[in-house]
């Protein structure tokens, strides 16, 4: 029995073994077959590559290659004023046709894939880079596509960061105008030739939102030739561009709106007492260095290039300025006129060599020697006339009649007359002195100034919107503009 049982066990284990290596061989027989087989797109690109040369343009020998080009930007961003450059990602899409990649002979395969290493490529950069680099994450972002015909579909993603000429002459009125241009680096106009891919040749995969900018996503795209420099001859290139209409919110709250109260804010000293002097003088000079200080510092908050010509902005600074300076040279010109009457007071007395004295002319018979009636000090004489805001109670008659009048003389200014004994029941018109004139006079210039200053200011502020708006043009405006050509 045991002989037995041992010999059962030996059959079944052989068995195995026999079923385990006819499976094994079964295996690597099916793997020997697949691999012997190769893959139709493998075949179709070893038979393309094994005789193409890329470093040879297709139809070398005759015409032009053409390359159609198409641009679609995913984002854009980082508009910098200081340096005149912008930030873009784009999908840039090539096509052309080389005859020398065509397979309908060799597989039903409607196109293949392959690196881009591998074939001719285009020579195509855009003139105004100042920096870029080619996706890499997860893999290299790049595809080329080899239809059966031999046209080549080429594709990658890219950053760049673009040059845009900017004019801040309407700064923050302004409109820029970025131009992009995409040439041949070495291939000229005769052997190379760039077109648009039609319909849409430049897209907006999504929605562009700027935060200091207004972008309506229209392009303007066309054609142009250009020497670069390096080489002799003419290249082809394409073009598009594009516009941004700076935001005015923004500068509306942080700008114009502050300045303007600060010029109103000066027009307050118009209302305080002329006498008031620390009160206006200071008011004028902290609003004037408050003025300066803004606009000193408003250049580098705002992030713009110092430029050799006057911004709008600048101009409405200077505006402002100006006027906060005129309502404190208003208020110079008020105190003077106020106290000029006490100044040729002190000068008058200074000048004097003898005290006045009262002279009578009888009012009948011929004149006769002057008689010295009293004698009084000036300084008294003028404290008794002065009033509370320095008015001189001395008036001189409006009547030329000389008789009957009493009059002092001082030796130097011309005499003034009073009459000595006015007649009962006749009333007398008199004229305010020199000093009163100018007092009104001062006090007519600031009432004046109260509804002078604000209406000037008015008319200055919708002269210049209406300039800056609508008669000063943009400077994109006067250069030839790009506009969609037929292809050539």
């Amino acid at each position: 029995m045991d002989l037995l049982r041992s010999f059962w066990i030996f059959l079944l284990l052989l068995l195995s073994l026999l079923r385990n290596a006819t499976t094994q061989f079964m295996y690597y027989n099916d793997t020997d077959t697949d691999t012997d087989t190769p893959d139709p797109a493998t075949e179709v690109l070893t038979s393309l590559l094994a005789y193409h040369d890329n470093r040879v343009r297709p139809n070398a020998s005759g015409n032009a290659t053409i390359i159609n080009c198409r641009v679609k930007i995913i984002s854009m961003d980082s508009i910098t004023e200081v340096t005149m450059d912008y930030k873009v990602t784009i999908i840039l899409e090539q096509s052309w046709h080389d005859k020398r990649l065509a397979f309908r002979h060799l597989s039903n395969l409607s196109y293949v894939q392959t690196r881009h290493i591998d074939i001719w490529l285009p020579d195509t950069v855009f003139s105004n880079e100042k920096n870029a680099y080619m996706h890499k994450v997860t893999v290299p972002n790049s595809i080329v596509r080899i239809w059966n015909n031999g046209s080549i579909w080429y594709s990658m993603k890219i950053t760049l960061v673009l040059s845009c000429a900017m004019d801040f002459a309407k700064f923050p009125m302004d409109r820029q105008k970025c131009t992009t241009v995409i040439e041949s680096y070495r291939s000229t106009a005769s052997e190379l030739r760039l077109e648009w891919m039609s319909p849409d040749p430049v897209q907006v995969l999504k929605q562009i939102n700027l935060p200091q900018y207004n972008f309506d996503g229209n392009f303007t795209y066309g054609y142009c030739t250009d020497q670069n420099g390096l080489f002799e001859g003419q290249f082809a290139c394409l073009e598009f561009s594009f516009i941004l209409d700076r935001e005015l919110a923004f500068y509306i709250v942080q700008t114009f709106l502050p300045s303007s109260l600060l010029v109103l804010m000066s027009w307050v000293s118009f209302w305080i007492d002329i006498t008031q002097a620390p009160a206006r003088v200071s008011l004028g000079v902290t609003i004037i260095l408050t003025m300066t200080t803004t606009t000193t510092g408003f250049g580098s908050a705002a992030g713009l290039p110092k430029v050799s010509y006057t911004k709008a902005i600048d101009v409405w600074f200077d505006m402002c300025l100006g006027f906060v300076t005129m309502s404190l040279l208003e208020y110079a010109l008020v105190h003077y006129l106020w106290n000029r009457e006490m100044e040729l007071r002190h000068l008058r007395m200074a000048s004097m060599k003898r005290k006045p004295k009262f002279r009578i002319w009888r009012k009948s018979g011929p004149r006769t020697e002057d008689t010295d009636v009293e004698s009084v000090e000036m300084n008294d004489l003028e404290t008794t006339l002065q009033s509370r805001y320095n008015y001189s109670t001395d008036y001189n008659p409006i009547d030329d009649d000389t008789e009957g009048f009493v009059r002092y003389d001082n030796g130097n200014s011309s005499p003034r007359k009073r009459r000595a004994d006015p007649e009962p029941g006749i009333q007398e018109y008199y004229e305010p002195s020199y000093g009163s004139r100018v007092k009104l006079i001062a006090l007519n210039i600031d009432r004046v100034s109260r509804f002078l200053f604000p209406v000037t200011f008015i008319i200055a502020c919708l002269t210049y919107w209406i300039v800056y708006n609508y008669i000063v043009r943009d400077h994109f405006e006067a250069l030839d503009p790009i506009v969609e050509v037929s292809q050539p």
